[in-house]
């Protein structure tokens, strides 16, 4: 891989790149004179179909110009009929419109890679603005039937390659950038799932960070792949084959190293953020959590559950926004909320045996205890073969350390009966809250999530003060419930 800077364009990366295409060999040949001296070529497309590579790097002519001793900009455009600079210019703000990898610089000093159809019957001469416009950026003109995907490359050798564009990461919000692994490892282990490797940003580039990304163009959206081109991260607790999963643990990192596959796993419940409305409106329809209008089996929401015991919220300005976001839910649905206390109503329906005791009693600390039994035990084998591999304990930050010492006070049996307590609550739930039996009914509730107004990393925050909370709070209720 290679870093190239085309003044004034951020850093590219240059990087033989995944890809579902194989790596074309090309002959060339001179397919039109034009009026002016400006190299027009063209090459026909033998893929190497025997040799299948991930790699998205394709071969110039050989008898093209030069071949390029140091990176050149490329374009790729696909243009139906005759080349023209209306048709060129369009294709440009297109892309500009579209993507951030690409800018005009692309089209300075390098080479334009216009792809026709085979069927098409171009005229055999280029316009005397084309070649002005060609003339004036010293860029040489290629012409090939329609193979490679539209968007900015950089030419180096006789091959094409991907622009990746190096976005920095001032704020440090990743663990690490990855990219996919292109080797005869790679390609000799699997013929569908990528081999990833960890980005080192700072052989590169003066930034402590960064993030590579490709150009959107190399991707075209279709009915089996309506999310291609759509830039995704992952929890650093999610395996990619070959890069380590760190768990935000140096221990952990050094004990298992890099992974050998994949997770592949199916979610009960899909968590998703997205930058805007739209795009998680996107993703929700292609999970099959769609808006009501795509998926003809879901049932629209006919009540609105607004809960009294943790509305309104402490911060002002946190509950404007909750009130706002309330009306806006309720126009979109078409009904209003209804507020509902489910510690009044627990004490009016709960199960006979638990009803002398209010829902906070009932709950104790049924949720904190397997949310510590767990947070320890889900670590038992990481402990013991840390200990066997490198002969000493492992080192975790005090406060997760603070949870294992309380989650190893937590017995069996109290797992048992917080289990068997959050199992009623639930059933209660179903019962008298969504009134599950009502089968022409369908609830849903709002609920406060995290602390109200900011909440800085660089700032110690003040305890609260007081008793220490039960189970019945806003993030342990939803999650008793089985919600994301």
């Amino acid at each position: 891989m290679v870093v190239v800077k085309p003044s004034p364009l951020p850093y590219f990366l240059l990087v033989d790149h995944v890809a579902e295409l194989d790596i074309f060999k090309v002959e060339s040949r001179v397919v039109a004179q034009p009026k002016r001296p400006v190299s027009v070529w063209s090459f026909c497309d033998t893929p190497d179909t025997a040799n299948r590579r991930y790699q998205r790097v394709y071969e110039l002519p050989l008898k093209s110009p030069p071949p390029a001793t140091v990176p050149a900009p490329a374009v790729v455009v696909s243009i139906g009929s005759d080349i023209t600079l209306d048709a060129l210019q369009k294709t440009f703000s297109r892309f500009e419109a579209d993507d951030d990898v690409f800018n005009h610089d692309f089209v300075e000093g390098g080479y334009l890679i216009v792809q026709q159809s085979p069927i098409s019957s171009p005229s055999p001469s280029l316009p005397s603005d084309v070649t002005d416009y060609l003339n004036a950026r010293s860029t040489k003109i290629l012409v090939l039937d329609d193979r490679l995907p539209e968007g900015p490359y950089f030419a180096l050798g006789r091959h094409l390659h991907q622009a990746w564009r190096l976005f920095p990461d001032d704020l440090a919000a990743f663990s690490k950038a990855v990219i996919p692994l292109d080797n005869e490892r790679a390609i000799n282990e699997t013929k569908d799932a990528p081999v990833f490797e960890t980005f080192h940003s700072a052989a590169y580039t003066d930034s402590p960070s960064c993030v590579p990304v490709p150009s959107r163009l190399y991707y075209k959206r279709t009915v089996g792949r309506p999310l291609a081109g759509v830039r995704i991260t992952i929890k650093d607790n999610m395996h990619l084959k070959g890069v380590i999963t760190g768990l935000g643990s140096r221990s952990y990192a050094a004990l298992y190293g890099k992974q050998l596959n994949s997770s592949k796993r199916a979610f009960d419940n899909v968590g998703l953020l997205t930058r805007t409305p739209e795009q998680l409106n996107q993703l929700l329809k292609e999970s099959n959590f769609a808006d009501y209008e795509y998926q003809p089996g879901l049932v629209k929401p006919t009540r609105l559950l607004y809960p009294t015991d943790w509305f309104p919220v402490a911060n002002g300005s946190q509950q404007r926004m909750n009130e706002a976001f309330l009306q806006a839910l309720e126009e979109s649905l078409s009904i209003k909320h209804e507020k509902v206390s489910l510690v009044d109503e627990w004490s009016r329906s709960a199960p006979d045996p638990y009803r002398n005791l209010t829902l906070k009693d009932f709950l104790g600390k049924s949720a904190n205890y397997i949310n510590q039994y767990y947070v320890y035990h889900s670590f038992d084998g990481f402990r013991t073969e840390y200990q066997e591999e490198f002969g000493q304990q492992l080192y975790v930050s005090p406060s997760h350390l603070a949870r294992w010492e309380i989650g190893a006070t937590i017995t069996d049996e109290e797992r048992d009966q917080s289990l068997a307590k959050i199992d009623v609550f639930k059933k209660w739930v179903d019962r008298e809250i969504w009134q599950r039996h009502n089968k022409s009914d369908v609830s849903i509730m709002i609920v406060p999530q995290g602390r109200p107004g900011a909440n800085y990393r660089d700032v110690v925050g003040t305890p609260a003060g007081g008793a220490p909370a039960g189970s019945y709070t806003t993030i342990l209720t939803t999650s008793m419930l089985g919600c994301p």
